[in-house]
């Protein structure tokens, strides 16, 4: 991996990070939500721009949400499921 995949990975890092923290402690704590509506709703597209361009980046490289493997005659009698997160096709 390159570093500017290094970089791109911290951004959407944060973007995670902010809407795992922000978001639920918004819904939570109300008097939060209504301190500064402006600057939340900018950093909420903001994080949605984020996502939406690493959702366009991994489609183009062949890299989309494909995280399940098809069951093949081996995974069907058993109870075991295969997930191939990060690997390729």
């Amino acid at each position: 991996m390159s570093v500017n995949s290094f970089q791109w990975l911290g951004v959407v890092s944060v973007a995670v990070l902010y809407n795992l923290i922000f978001v639920i402690g918004r819904a939570t704590f109300w008097e939060l939500q209504n301190s500064l509506p402006s600057t939340w709703l900018l950093l909420d597209y903001t994080a949605d721009f984020v996502y939406l361009c690493d959702s366009i980046v991994h489609a183009h490289q062949g890299k989309g949400s494909r995280c399940w493997a098809p069951p093949n005659s081996h995974t069907s009698n058993s109870l075991h499921v295969h997930f191939q997160i990060g690997k390729g096709r």
